[in-house]
């Protein structure tokens, strides 16, 4: 949760409630209290006095409180996984292009599923499916290791599933 600006009430400290966050709908909801002084006996004795501290609200799109971002070109190389699903789907921001590559265990590109195969997804998504020309899915490999390149333009890749469609 960033601070407010000089001057607003929350421009010095930020205190989270204990309160786990509330889902609604695609976000996630976070109160929240803040105040413009800073930590010292000073604050103790203004809270009691002035009200010096208020109650936010912040609000975040679901799982996004961490994401990898490239302001010009970047790429991300998974681990081996097995998958248990025939579609997958990523939660991303992207301003430029988004290519998603199935490989195999020593890296190689699986056929159908290359960068050169992807549909590019553009724009803000919480759940897009990835989609190849060759009408193949990740579910067509389920029985062995496989790795996931992302490659992608001035955006934010946040997290990606693998479910069933």
């Amino acid at each position: 949760i960033p601070m407010g600006k000089s001057g607003q009430w929350d421009s010095t400290q930020i205190m989270v409630s204990k309160t786990p966050p509330i889902t609604m709908g695609d976000e996630l909801w976070i109160y929240y209290t803040g105040t413009h002084i800073q930590h010292s006996k000073k604050l103790l004795r203004d809270v009691k006095t002035k009200r010096a501290v208020q109650i936010g609200l912040a609000k975040f799109k679901k799982d996004r409180f961490i994401g990898m971002e490239a302001d010009a070109d970047g790429v991300l190389v998974t681990g081996a996984m097995r998958v248990a699903g025939s579609e997958l789907q990523v939660n991303c921001d992207v301003r430029g292009r988004l290519l998603v590559e199935v490989l195999d265990e020593q890296g190689g590109p699986i056929e159908g599923l290359a960068a050169r195969d992807c549909r590019p997804i553009t724009g803000d998504h919480l759940a897009a499916k990835v989609r190849w020309t060759s009408g193949m899915s990740i579910g067509d490999h389920e029985d062995r290791p496989l790795k996931l390149r992302f490659t992608f333009t001035r955006g934010k890749l946040y997290s990606f599933r693998v479910c069933e469609e």
